[in-house]
């Protein structure tokens, strides 16, 4: 979204709050992908190199994988089959498209450096098809637990995640994948796959959901974050429209078009309000990086200290925060963010 197109959702909002606003989801991918689901040590101390993985024809390969605006080096395939993989730092030379993606005919993915791969299509033994492949991800229907995976006798394998659809393993490619030149560095960074850094989309998303919270929204005052101190918090307070509001939508003349992701904010002038808080007030917001809740993906969280809270708003500082308030007589009972992506 384009600050054009920015401007027109979120109404007369200034330009610097504009250019805020456009900051915030590369500012939250940064956070989120600080701490995802990581391979854990005791699954790389499996025998992974054992048995064999039939992985089919391919059907498209040479994919090109670069670093993400924060400057982290991933392997997108969140279309695909909703993963997002973090790659080691010890990689960092070749994260700007040294790596490239097989899609084969059974679902699963082949992840191979482009050079060792070129380096074997140039070798003289027949014996290398492809070559430089280091690992394969695999997404089996239905949501299995380790022990059922190694029930079914699968081997070879690392249990990533499972969510309420899927089970997501990874394989390591067990042939010779590699030339003499490049054996070193191929079996360097085949030690290095546990440190890859997996985000699953479903697991995400299933844990900012609001259900459960949505009646708490009812009498609200909804205002972007302008400042705080111990016991309060100043907003400029904005008007929160969903898409089923018809009749305020049509008074304003917002459009279909005009919505953000079923909602529209309306703040034509700053009208600032401080609000006090006691030992009382609760604070729910998205602890996006598991700072708080110690959860590897982004998390609803509920707290009652207001410390928490001041931490959490610290992670905008310069950016653009909307926030929901329950208030009854100037004090404020309870804070709640929604998840704006």
């Amino acid at each position: 979204m384009n600050k054009e197109q920015l401007s027109e959702r979120i109404g007369n909002i200034d330009d610097r709050l504009i250019q805020q606003a456009e900051r915030i989801p590369n500012y939250r991918k940064r956070q989120w992908r600080k701490r995802i689901t990581q391979l854990a040590a005791c699954a790389a101390a499996l025998v992974l190199m054992a048995g064999s993985f039939a992985m089919g024809m391919m059907v498209q390969a040479d994919r090109t994988v670069t670093r993400d605006p924060a400057g982290i080096g991933i392997i997108d395939l969140t279309d695909e089959v909703g993963i997002l993989m973090l790659l080691p730092e010890s990689w960092k030379d070749d994260w700007d498209g040294g790596f490239g993606v097989d899609a084969r005919q059974d679902g699963s993915y082949g992840i191979y450096s482009r050079e060792i791969r070129n380096a074997c299509m140039a070798s003289d033994d027949n014996a290398f098809i492809q070559g430089g492949i280091l690992f394969y991800v695999v997404r089996l229907p239905g949501q299995l637990t380790e022990e059922q995976i190694k029930a079914k006798g699968e081997k070879g394998c690392v249990y990533i995640a499972a969510t309420g659809e899927y089970t997501y393993l990874l394989y390591y490619e067990n042939g010779v994948q590699y030339t003499p030149d490049t054996e070193e560095k191929y079996l360097r960074m085949q030690s290095e796959v546990k440190e890859i850094q997996f985000i699953i989309s479903d697991i995400a998303r299933d844990a900012i959901s609001m259900k459960g919270l949505e009646e708490k929204f009812e009498g609200t005052v909804a205002g972007i974050v302008k400042g705080f101190s111990e016991d309060s918090i100043t907003i400029d307070v904005a008007e929160y429209i969903e898409e089923d509001d018809t009749e305020r939508l049509k008074e304003l003349g917002v459009t279909e078009e005009d919505m953000w992701d079923g909602f529209y904010i309306y703040n034509p002038s700053e009208e600032q309000t401080t609000y006090t808080y006691n030992e009382e007030t609760v604070f729910t917001f998205i602890d996006w990086s598991g700072d708080f809740s110690g959860l590897p993906y982004p998390s609803i969280y509920t707290t009652k200290s207001p410390a928490q809270f001041h931490e959490y708003l610290e992670t905008y500082a310069g950016g653009w925060l909307l926030l929901f308030f329950k208030v009854e007589d100037g004090t404020v009972q309870y804070v709640l963010e929604r998840p704006i992506m």
